[in-house]
This record gives structure tokens, sequence and C-alpha cells, in this order.
């Protein structure tokens, strides 16, 4: 399975627009209304499912609703995150029956529908938790800050994007700085599915705010304490005649690992 911690893609949805002009006789002088823009029908391919290429596959699966928006993702393994939506509101459930982990809140969206605030509580063996997870957009609707309280631990996350790309996030605990990560991207458009690094919510499908412009190839996450470099990720993928992605792999020169999965619509 791709790391979810590490990999978090981006869906970017273009709209092509066909213009409809008139024309007229040089001695006409009756003005003429122009045709109303009307866009093209645009259909978004939504992931179904994600199976890694390995001698024991696993399949991770995608549900969505009417407004492209993600409302549930299950892991082979019963772990599942859910999303529901009302008007300006929504309701988080994730679950992991291994770890008898459960976390069930509520929170608010903006106006263009990211996730504003979320709170609830968190449940770790039999312990309950109080949780809240907070993002503040810039005026481009670009993520740069979101705030996870866990208990009595604050973890802080800043954003910071150029281009339409993010291309660097500072990770805080309790107000000190521990790790940066910086991200590379190529020229081509960014169709896939997911946000990058939302941390607790990171496995979000277009929740938090705009994704990046372009596809990323290459992140690497240094530990701010030592100068050490705790990941350092290659990213590859092949394409459909559409730009959808429908295989990536995942190549961590740190840990020497090699992941490969197949995306599928």
């Amino acid at each position: 399975m791709i790391n979810m911690n590490n990999l978090r893609f981006f869906l970017y949805a273009f709209i092509a627009l066909s213009l409809a002009s008139g024309c007229k006789k040089d001695d006409d002088t009756t003005p003429i209304t122009p045709d109303p823009v009307t866009p093209e029908p645009t259909t978004i391919k939504h992931l179904k499912s994600i199976t890694t290429i390995e001698a024991n596959p696993q399949t991770t699966q995608y549900e969505w609703d009417d407004k492209n928006r993600g409302t549930k993702i299950t892991y082979q393994n019963g772990v599942y995150s859910a999303y529901s939506f009302n008007g300006n509101t929504i309701g988080v459930k994730l679950y992991a029956n291994d770890a008898d982990y459960f976390f069930n809140g509520t929170g608010t969206m903006t106006s263009e529908g990211a996730i504003d605030k979320i709170s609830g509580t968190l449940t770790i063996d039999g312990i309950n938790y109080p949780y809240s997870f907070d993002c503040e957009y810039d005026a481009a609707g670009q993520l740069i800050k979101s705030v996870e309280v866990e208990n009595e631990k604050n973890s802080t996350y800043e954003y910071f994007w150029k281009d339409g790309n993010l291309i660097k996030r500072k990770e805080y605990e309790n107000g000190v700085l521990y790790a940066t990560v910086d991200f590379t991207y190529d020229n081509r458009i960014n169709k896939s599915s997911f946000d990058i690094g939302t941390n607790f919510i990171e496995t979000t499908l277009g929740t938090t705010g705009k994704r990046t412009k372009n596809m990323l190839t290459h992140f690497t996450r240094t530990r701010v304490s030592d100068n050490a470099i705790t990941s350092d990720v290659t990213l590859t993928y092949e394409l459909n005649s559409d730009g959808y992605i429908t295989k990536s792999i995942y190549a961590d020169a740190v840990y020497g690992t090699n992941h490969q999965s197949r995306f599928n619509y």
C-alpha cells in the first residue's frame, strides 16, 4: 500500500470553456447579442481503489459524493475513515480495529468547502481524549497552517506555496520546530486525489483547500535537531491518456523501500 503518511497527492479539476461568437455584415448596424458562454461537459474520474503490486496485494477503496468530495476510505484490514457533509458542517469518523483506535467528531467548513475546524473525542485502548484540528488558508484558498491538539499535545504545521505548488512544510510540537519537508514537482498537471500534509486528517479527499498544480516527484523530510534526513522519496508515475495516474512507484532512499501501486477508476 502507498505510504499514506508521506504520499498525499492533490486532485485538480480544470473546466474547458467553449466560446461561441457571432459575425455580421459590414453594413449591418443591428447589435448582435453573442451566444452565452457554455462550459463543455466535464467528467472527473473518481478513484475507486488503489492496489499494491506485491506478493500479498492490499487494496484500499474510495467513495465519493455528487460534489466530488471523498466520503469514505476503506483499507483491507478493516480500518476506515468516513466523512459526511451537511451544508457547511462535516462529520468525521476514523476507526482502526487493530489498535482499538476510534475518532468521532464534527466540524465546520469554509464557504469554499474546505475544513475550518474539527473537534471530537479520540479513543485509544478504551481511554478518551479531547481532540481538535484547525486549518487556516490564504486568499488563494491554499492551506497555510493546521493545528492539531490531542489532549495536552499540540502539533502545528505551516505550509509554504509557490506558483500553485506546496514547496515546504514545517512541523512543530508544543511550539518547537522539529522537522521540515521540501517538495519538488514536474510540469505535468496534477489530477490525483489526495491532499498533502494535513497530518491527522491527512487522508482527506479534497477538503483542505486547493491542491497543488503539478505532479509531486520528490520530497525530503529533515529532522531539525541533528539535520538528519529521515525520508528521501522519489515518485514516478504512469498516466493514462487523460492524465490520471494508473501506476505509481514510491521509492525511499533512506529506508531502501520501493512501493508500487495500481490506480483504478
